[in-house]
């Protein structure tokens, strides 16, 4: 009796090795991002001075390229994070217009969000 136990409990921990090490160890999470050019004039985002973190996490960067948003358009892309959507994560956004440089934060520099919607209107002084 004793020996089924043992051989019971040897394949119930096996059994949770191989299930823990056949699901992702981080679920990730497409998020959709619109970018709005308030200015009369085109503005760029820098995709590689751009960035997102979870709450006690590490910033990562969200790619290595720019795109140029037309003045008064909106740009809509996905972003895929690691973590799962329901994760509390800051945005950082960097713009660029002539020489001036503009980071925008959402929602905050210091708040979180779980949104899979981000909207950032950028507007350059």
């Amino acid at each position: 009796m004793k020996i089924r136990t043992m051989a019971a409990s040897a394949a119930l921990a096996i059994a949770s090795v191989v299930g823990f090490h056949a699901t992702p160890a981080f679920a990730a999470c497409n998020v959709n991002v619109e970018l709005h050019n308030r200015d009369t004039v085109d503005s760029t985002v820098d995709w590689s001075g751009s960035k997102v973190k979870i709450q006690g996490g590490w910033w990562n960067v969200i790619g290595s390229s720019s795109d140029t948003i037309l003045a008064g358009d909106t740009n809509y892309y996905v972003v895929h994070t690691g973590f799962n959507c329901g994760a509390d994560r800051r945005w950082q956004f960097e713009f660029h217009q002539g020489g001036n440089v503009q980071v925008i934060y959402e929602p905050s520099s210091t708040g979180w969000t779980n949104s899979q919607t981000i909207h950032i209107d950028t507007n350059f002084p």
